[in-house]
C-alpha cells in the first residue's frame, strides 16, 4: 500500500505495474513477482524512489 499527500503515480519498473494515487487515499499495487532481479518502485510526478524490490 502506498499513500501520497498529492496526486501521483507509483510504478514498479520491470513489471510495468502502477497505482494512481490521490491525496491521502491508499493505493495498492498487486502482482505476482515472478521475474528475478532488482526493481525500483518510484513515483512519477514527484520523482521519488520509494524502494527497491529484490526478487530471487
Amino acid at each position: 500500500m502506498v499513500r501520497s499527500d498529492a496526486t501521483d503515480v507509483a510504478h514498479v519498473h520491470g513489471y510495468d505495474k502502477a497505482a494512481y494515487l490521490e491525496p491521502n487515499k491508499p493505493g495498492t499495487i498487486a502482482f505476482l513477482a515472478d521475474q528475478s532481479g532488482l526493481f525500483a518502485v518510484e513515483t512519477h510526478i514527484s520523482d521519488l524512489q520509494l524502494l527497491q524490490l529484490a526478487v530471487h
